[in-house]
């Protein structure tokens, strides 16, 4: 459930980014959305992976909790955060184009 309510955080998160950027949302296509909402999701993906594969290491090891908190949130932070930030640019560069095509077209 809660993995559900990040996925619907983070496709918010992109709409209004998209539009804060002052990028023509009209301009995006469904399938750059689901292009990057496709994206994020597989990263969450990958990022549950390795924090299980993470989880067993601390087991093995015995990390404190401060320790597992620390690295998880390392983790999350050298993953999500620029492959996230990779994926905004991607969708204003691409509105961007399309908003110039547009204008060509005229």
């Amino acid at each position: 459930m809660i993995n559900l309510l990040f996925l619907l955080f983070i496709v918010i998160s992109v709409c209004v980014v998209v539009r804060e950027y002052h990028t023509e949302f009209r301009m995006l296509m469904w399938k750059d959305l689901v292009f990057i909402g496709s994206a994020l999701l597989g990263l969450l993906v990958g990022l549950a992976f390795v924090l299980k594969v993470a989880a067993v290491g601390y087991g093995v090891w015995q990390v404190s909790p401060f320790w597992q908190d620390v690295t998880g949130f390392f983790v999350i932070v050298v993953l999500f955060y620029p492959a996230a930030t990779a994926l905004y640019q991607f969708a204003w560069k691409r509105a961007a184009l399309r908003k110039k095509q547009f204008i060509l077209n005229k």
